[in-house]
């Protein structure tokens, strides 16, 4: 019974037809892309000055990998908009197994841009914790692992793999959740440490990084 409920809402296996009453969400869903993309543009420029005045190598590394995630966030976008515009019928007279063929580079860019950043949170993990090499080890064998699930799943149009899509990304979750908390522990704890050295103004300073992170 589940397997059969599986697969008949399984828009790959079983295709159901667009029509006026699914283009508000799919319009929903461009809008809110394209409002993150621009939070994304000003975040990219901030960083771009901040690692710009530095200039030490893995400051250039972390502007190398951002340049990238942002070239991948901005085709993303125009894919968004190039199916909105340019086959805006098609989105009322086509079928999901259509949709999903067009927006199929997007769940590549999404591999890609998701195994960058996460590259990078793992760097800066690494740096906070005292270039730790058993803890960037870990992080990085976890996140080759889900890579791989989401090669399998979301990087094939095979519709019987799309089963492992959310092991893909509970497993994201756990890496980028577990890495951050990690990292905003560590500076926590250093802050804890050296506030009688450093006085009220740095741990205020150091408090502010972790709400950040």
């Amino acid at each position: 019974m589940g397997a059969g409920s599986s697969i008949e809402n399984n828009p790959w296996l079983n295709p159901f037809p667009l029509s006026w009453e699914t283009l508000p969400p799919t319009t929903a869903a461009v809008l809110v892309e394209s409002l993150l993309y621009g939070m994304h543009v000003l975040l990219f420029f901030i960083c771009c000055y901040i690692l710009l005045r530095r200039r030490r190598p893995l400051q250039l590394v972390m502007l190398a990998a951002i340049s990238v995630t942002f070239i991948l966030a901005s085709t993303d976008v125009a894919i968004s908009w190039n199916i909105f515009i340019r086959h805006g019928r098609m989105l009322v007279e086509s079928d999901t197994r259509w949709f999903l063929d067009q927006i199929y580079p997007k769940f590549l860019l999404h591999l890609a841009n998701n195994f960058i950043a996460d590259i990078l949170l793992i760097i800066r993990c690494y740096v906070v914790w005292s270039r730790n090499k058993v803890l960037a080890s870990i992080a990085s064998v976890l996140l080759i692992v889900a890579t791989i699930f989401g090669i399998l799943s979301e990087g094939t149009k095979t519709p019987a793999l799309k089963k492992f899509i959310p092991v893909y990304i509970f497993m994201i979750f756990i890496i980028n959740l577990g890495l951050t908390g990690m990292m905003a522990g560590r500076i926590w704890f250093i802050a804890r440490r050296v506030r009688g050295l450093l006085g009220h103004r740095w741990v205020k300073q150091y408090n502010t990084v972790v709400a950040i992170l």
